[in-house]
């Protein structure tokens, strides 16, 4: 309206009386816009800009829209909606087309508007793209895998170049020591084989491979870790004996010494057994004498399920008195199995993988008696220690750890396991560390648990267990209690733990009588101003004065203390050798001082001993720890020869509770061993210049000479950085194959030119040779090396891009972008980051080894067009950036595929004040978009949530926000929007309501829904159905399904699947924002043919023909005959009842075409009445029953019980991959375990089920109607 009609109406309404005399009416100003602008300032087709402006209305109105306008086209932008008068910031996120783009803003309100610029526009450019080259080696592998030392070994690896170009060099790295390969010419963009043939001395080696060419990062392979040859002169052949007169004979034939009596027993020692070629090692049963197994050295490399007595390192049976010490195992199935044994002392062995990380348990124990099993290393990648029915047992003092990736388990005690003592073992980055299951009277003290993946202790179905005085450490779970009783938990340290405790019983203890008091709890937020039984005194005790609560029931810790168990680290110091240096015949004796300040002895005490690359020379040495007043210090030593060449040493000390030290803290010591009888002579060495930069060309450049005139096996040049001012640090030295170059009077020389691209700063060089006796000599002495100077290097290589390749993006797919970090000194970056289209992300490592490399990553998703970016890391007050020039790539346009994110979210107190409340939301998108924003929506107002976790967005990132509220119901809920647009909002429909106005509220929690995963395969296509999860209090409001890592949401979806296996994981949400997952493993196989079975655990998939050793009866053989019938023969060798869990995986099979052979005979087909009413085994019947199919296998054990197998399929006429089973264990015709296996062929879902079953004897059928809870996670245990 205009100025003139607006000041009448003012004026008669004060005339009116509605505005009084003197009111002053309000200025009316149009919103302003300020500080516009687009972040990054520059960026490629690939970058997410963010065009942001600051909106202010001093009169605090809203604006009704505020807009971008990006080449004429208008675009809403998006405000949290706080503060209008100090200002409002305006965001909108989009990716743009290459060239030249101009903007500029504008808001408007109910007042008016405003323009930002008031004219003209801003500009931005978006810019091309650039394919780094790049190597790639596969296929490394040396032939034959073991041998003597008169065995020529060929080492190969392709090597690959995405530009068609040639090698600088291909390396294979043997023991630390680079051998140039035979590169031949040929397709280097389809790649060629180079090869490298040579002989080896004794022992293990390891080994990988290096390529490099000009202007390209070099490539390894493996990417990390090594690859092994084996090479002995002294192997003996299997052991296998079966009574008391075959062991006497093999100790008094093979001159083994002792009587076999307590006082003097049979010591079978000092030899290797390698059967990497099939079978077990060691097979001894049935004996009564004393034996020791002492250094021995076991390698069982076969990998297959057939019976443990075939495929066990070492196998015993039915005897007593037998101690095994000081053997290192290396095992592809099961280190020790003791079956039906007394009497047995396993110390201080070593137990690791095989071949290669694939399943081994060390200790298999089944029905075992008076077990000491401490001082042993564990490096098992499935588990250490397995133990049923096992009474007087005692395990301490043993170490686990993880080889290249998480074991499963670490100790297991399972099935009526009793009076055991489990201390002073630590147990690191392990699934799950302590698991006790059916089992009672057991004591688990002063253990540490930590860094699992899963649970530290978990408890199911026992009773009368003592749990005190160990460490609980960064675990999912801290203690997991399920289904037990009597368990009394007190003195424990529970230490940043996801989740601290849980416990569902009612009859279990988590503190002891006052003061002693319960555990320490890293997250109790209680006081201590009150002290004595009832905390209702004046004055702090340590003990907080309010209980705490323990999930899963009603149990609290009633004295939580507020300072955990001490545990005092110890210390080594004043480690060295004698002598300090020497030759191959020289005896080195390394010590080094233990102490302790409470007098606590350790574990063990071991030197460590590696080549220049950090490579084992030698297995590390335990050495001897007196005893002592180890509070003063004790000296510890071992003595061993070594190998002629630079040794590098340390020393470690590992504890009962946990504490772990070094000597030195960093780096290692080192010393030189020369050859006792060297021909070969090293001289007139020299390095020019002695000084340079990472592009300067260094020359190396020796003379050998050999007194029997011949060739050097290899001549080398060690280069080992120092710091400046000549203190030693890191010992990380490259070593380098010398060429040879001619011949003179003084010798022959070799030499090598190239760059120093590893390392910088101050570096030591010598030259070493080997001869043809495997000697080495040295120049120059040590002491007395060349020292050059190469200014510091950059530290980011290898830059990668997956899936596909930096030429094959597109925007459908999510990438993960990978760089390389070194550091020759090991020293760890402040941060590595990427800057994509000029907006630096965080990166995470993947390692801890950054002398060799970490691989760091970040994962997204690009929108189509040109991308620019590089990568930056900082150490200390250095940036560094690779590379020089900006990475350019291209996002082809993908399939119009964005997945809205997950949501979830909730509410808890934050004990700052009865009205603040903290509302959090997780927001995950399978895409890995970032957000535009995470909303909460409480009572009509909105609030931006921040984020407090990293942002990992295809892993789930956490928001917060705090709020003081009033005590009333409150309405809320939460939204989120990714860079794509995609929309989720929480819950999915209606509102949370949070009700403070102080009305009653019920004491229990609201129950968690529960998922349920059914489906339906019909050759590749699955359908996955939720419909049968449920919620019990309320409704399912979410469900968010994961198939091998791809991410899509609804009750009911369809995936087309690949060959093979595939991890398919449902999580649910209810209206209470309470989760519940549930996982199940499918295995698709070949359409139209290919069967399966599953015995005992463990799924083998076989096509054409395939053995199935069942290890407890009955032998299995899969096939297809012409006719296109099934063919199980059954073989029944070994007597006894079998447990037999057999899948058909047929895409169809009608009824007629299933053929069943017992022992090569056909197994007849009968009904089930005539079955029930006059068994005849074996048998089979196949019935239709509620319009499916069930085909049942009865089989008879040694008694006349039977063993039934049943299938049932999903549609009349057909036995179809979907099928639910049964399973049935049945020993001696006593029922084990009865469960259904709910959720089809190859698949066990993560969810309790029960089931009913039939027991077949010869007066007919009798119904045991027992069911039993069934977990998928103990499946391949029970």
């Amino acid at each position: 309206m205009s100025r003139v009609i607006r000041c009448m109406l003012i004026g008669i309404l004060v005339l009116s009386g509605f505005i009084p005399f003197g009111a002053s009416y309000p200025t009316v100003r149009t919103p302003t816009l300020s500080e516009g602008g687009v972040n990054p300032s520059t960026g490629n087709t690939t970058t997410l800009f963010t065009f942001q402006v600051k909106y202010i209305d001093s009169n605090n109105t809203p604006p009704t829209a505020v807009y971008v306008y990006i080449d004429g086209q208008p675009h809403s932008m998006w405000w949290p909606g706080y503060n209008y008068t100090t200002g409002e910031w305006c965001y909108y996120w989009t990716r743009l087309s290459a060239g030249n783009h101009s903007y500029y803003f504008t808001a408007i309100n109910s007042n008016g508007s405003y323009r930002l610029p008031s004219s003209g526009s801003y500009s931005l450019y978006v810019a091309p793209y650039y394919v780094p080259p790049r190597i790639t080696l596969t296929s490394g592998s040396v032939t034959p895998r073991q041998g003597n030392t008169s065995t020529n070994f060929t080492f190969s690896v392709r090597y690959i170049h995405n530009k068609g170009w040639s090698p600088t060099f291909v390396n294979v790295v043997i023991d630390g020591v680079a051998r140039n390969m035979s590169v031949p010419q040929g397709n280097f963009s389809s790649g060629i084989s180079c090869t490298y043939t040579t002989n080896l001395s004794l022992g293990d080696h390891s080994y990988y491979f290096l390529a490099s060419t000009p202007n390209t990062t070099g490539a390894r392979y493996p990417s990390s870790g090594f690859l092994h040859v084996y090479v002995s002169n002294h192997l003996r052949r299997r052991i296998w004996i079966c009574n008391n007169n075959e062991l006497l004979w093999y100790v008094r034939t093979n001159g083994f010494r002792g009587n076999g009596t307590q006082d003097d027993p049979f010591i079978i020692e000092n030899f290797e057994i390698n059967m990497s070629s099939g079978g077990g090692c060691i097979y001894i049963s049935n004996t009564t004498y004393y034996v020791v197994l002492r250094n021995l050295t076991l390698h069982h490399t076969e990998l297959s399920y057939s019976s443990f007595t075939r495929n066990t390192t070492i196998y015993l049976e039915n005897l007593r008195y037998f101690r095994i010490e000081q053997c290192k195992l290396y095992a592809a199935n099961v280190g020790i199995y003791l079956k039906d044994c007394g009497d047995v002392y396993v110390k201080e062995n070593d137990f690791a993988d095989g071949y290669p990380h694939r399943g081994m348990i060390g200790i298999y124990a089944d029905n075992v008696d008076s077990l000491v099993v401490e001082d042993n290393t564990f490096r098992c990648s499935f588990e250490g220690i397995r133990i049923y029915r096992g009474r007087y047992i005692s395990i301490n003092s043993n170490y686990f750890s993880n080889p290249e990736r998480d074991a499963s388990l670490g100790i297991s005690l399972y099935n009526g396991t009793n009076n055991v003592s489990v201390g002073m073992n630590l147990l690191k980055s392990i699934f799950y560390p302590l698991r006790v299951v059916n089992s009672h009277g057991i004591t688990i003290f002063a253990n540490n648990l930590s860094l699992s993946t899963y649970g530290g202790l978990y408890i199911r179905n026992s009773y009368n267990l003592t749990v005190t005085n160990n460490t609980l450490y960064n675990n999912a779970y801290g203690v997991y209690l399920t289904n037990s009783s009597g368990i009394h938990v007190y003195s424990n340290s529970f230490l940043n733990n996801s989740v601290q405790a849980w416990d569902d019983g009612s009859a279990n203890s988590w503190n002891t009588y006052y003061p002693i008091g319960g555990n320490y709890w890293s997250d109790y937020s209680g006081r201590d101003n009150f002290s004595g039984p009832g905390q209702n005194i004046s004055g702090s005790d340590g003990i907080g004065d309010t209980p705490y609560r323990i999930p899963g029931g009603n149990n609290y810790d009633h004295y939580p203390i507020l300072t955990p168990p001490t545990t005092p680290t110890a210390f080594l110091y004043n480690g060295g050798v004698f002598p300090s240096s020497g030759d191959t015949s020289t005896l080195f004796t390394f010590f080094v001082t233990y102490r302790h300040p409470e007098g606590v002895r350790p574990l063990w005490v071991k030197v460590h001993l590696t080549d220049a690359y950090g490579s084992p020379l030698l297995d590390s040495l335990i050495m001897t720890v007196p005893e002592g007043d180890y509070r003063e210090g004790v000296n510890c030593t071992a003595t061993t020869g070594l190998p002629s060449g630079v040794v590098f040493y340390y020393f470690e000390a590992v504890g009962s509770i946990g504490w772990q030290v070094r000597y030195p803290e960093e780096g290692a010591l080192h010393l030189t061993v020369h050859s006792s009888n060297a021909s070969a002579v090293l001289t007139n060495s020299s390095v020019t210049p002695q000084r340079g930069t990472p592009s300067t060309l260094f020359t190396f450049q020796t003379y050998f000479r050999d007194t029997e005139g011949r060739d050097p096996k290899g001549v080398f040049v060690f280069l080992d950085p120092i710091e400046a001012e000549g203190r030693e640090e890191g010992y990380i030295p490259v070593v380098y194959e010398l060429k040879k170059l001619y011949e003179t009077s003084q010798g022959v020389c070799y030499g090598l030119s190239r760059e120093i691209t590893l390392q910088s700063g101050y570096i030591r060089v010598w030259f070493e040779a080997e001869d043809r006796d495997h000697n080495r000599v040295r120049d120059p002495a040590e002491g007395d090396e060349f020292i050059i100077y190469v200014e510091r290097t950059e530290v980011l290589k290898d830059p990668e891009i997956s899936p596909g390749d930096w030429e094959e993006l597109n925007s459908s797919t999510a990438v993960n972008i990978s760089i390389v970090y070194i550091d020759p000194f090991g020293r760890v970056p402040d941060y590595v980051g990427v800057d994509v289209d000029g907006v630096t992300y965080t990166m995470l490592p993947t390692g801890r080894n950054y002398t060799r490399g970490v691989s760091y990553f970040y994962i997204s998703r690009f929108t189509p067009g040109n991308h620019i970016l590089y990568f930056e890391a900082k150490t200390g007050d250095r940036i560094y950036r690779y590379p020089e020039e900006n990475i350019v790539f291209y996002v082809e346009r993908g399939a119009a595929i964005n997945h809205p994110p997950q949501l979830t979210g909730g509410v808890r107190s934050a004990l700052e004040g009865e009205n603040v409340y903290i509302f959090y939301a997780t927001y995950l998108d399978m895409d890995w978009d970032p957000p535009i924003s995470v909303t909460l929506h409480i009572d009509g107002a909105t609030f931006g949530m921040r984020p407090v976790t990293d942002p990992v967005w295809g892993r789930g990132v956490k928001y917060e926000i705090k709020l003081n509220l009033s005590r009333e119901e409150h309405k809320y809920y939460f939204t989120a929007t990714d860079s794509m647009g995609g929309f989720r909002k929480c819950p999915e429909s209606g509102t949370f309501i949070l009700n403070l106005s102080g009305a009653a509220e019920s004491e229990r929690s609201p129950s968690p829904p529960r998922a349920v995963i059914r489906y339906s395969l019909n050759g590749f296509n699955a359908i996955l159905d939720g419909s049968g999860s449920y919620d019990l209090d309320g409704r399912i409001i979410q469900y968010t399904w994961t198939v091998d890592g791809q991410l899509t949401t609804g009750m009911v979806t369809q995936y087309t699947l690949s060959q093979g296996y595939h991890r398919i994981e449902l999580i649910v949400m209810d209206n209470d924002g309470l989760t519940d997952r549930c996982e199940m493993i499918l295995l698709v196989g070949e359409e139209g043919e290919g069967w399966a079975v599953r015995v005992a655990g463990t799924v083998i998939l076989g096509y054409g023909e395939e053995e199935i050793d069942e290890g407890e009866g009955y032998h299995l053989v899969l096939r297809e005959i012409e006719d296109g019938r099934a063919v199980i023969s059954v073989s029944s060798e070994d007597g006894g009842a079998g447990v037999v869990v057999l899948y058909i995986n047929r895409s169809i099979m009608r009824m007629g075409e299933i053929a069943l052979t017992l022992d090569g005979k056909p197994i007849e087909r009968l009904s089930p009445a005539e079955i029930a009413n006059n068994p005849e085994m074996p048998a089979y019947s196949v019935v239709e029953k509620n319009g499916e199919i069930q085909v049942i296998l009865y089989l008879p054990d040694i008694d006349g019980h039977t063993i039934v197998i049943s299938s049932l399929s999903e549609s009349a006429g057909k036995i179809q991959p979907s099928t639910n089973s049964l399973l049935f264990y049945l020993i001696l015709g006593v029922v084990v375990l009865l469960t259904t296996l709910v959720s089809a062929v190859f698949a066990i879902s993560r969810r309790r089920h029960t089931a009913k079953g039939f027991l077949l004897s010869d007066e007919g059928a009798s119904h045991i109607g027992r069911s039993e809870a069934f977990n998928w996670d103990d499946f391949i245990e029970e």
